[in-house]
């Protein structure tokens, strides 16, 4: 939709959509919150340890391309993980006596640094006449009648 210069619609669905999706995920949450606490009390070391490795194993399953691209991945992921504040001793893990990380590395900085390093990457690889420069304005917030039939 941006594209086709209607950038404000597709904003303003992508915020609807995930307004109520937060709603409906909010009153599903708080119908089954007494039943899972009482699984949660259930759990021990042993068994967090389970969820721990099961995740690990379901990203790697789930990971396209190489196995071996994929455990890297995860271990970096590991790796900044254990960057910040020990919860439980309240010491510094890996901060290098820079203040700033004794809070962990910010999920919304790695996200902007992968996806803006991907992007410039991607845009320097080709030549300045195939470069793809997009830039629209935007007219309009609303999606129209037939914008929100098309999303359902």
């Amino acid at each position: 939709m941006a594209r086709q210069g209607r950038a404000g619609p597709a904003l303003a669905a992508a915020g609807l959509g995930s307004f109520f999706a937060g709603c409906v995920g909010t009153l599903v949450l708080a119908g089954f919150a007494i039943p899972l606490t009482e699984v949660a009390f259930l759990f021990g070391p042993a068994e967090y340890f389970s969820l721990m490795v099961l995740g690990l194993i379901g990203a790697i399953v789930l990971a396209s391309g190489s196995i071996l691209k994929s455990v890297g991945v995860i271990l970096l992921g590991l790796m900044m993980g254990l960057v910040g504040t020990d919860v439980n001793s309240g010491v510094a893990r890996y901060s290098f006596d820079i203040p700033e990380l004794t809070d962990g590395i910010s999920l919304l900085a790695i996200a902007m640094g992968v996806f803006g390093y991907g992007e410039i990457i991607s845009n320097l690889g080709k030549p300045a006449s195939q470069r793809e420069v997009f830039s629209a304005d935007v007219k309009s917030l609303m999606p129209t009648k037939e914008d929100f039939r098309n999303m359902a």
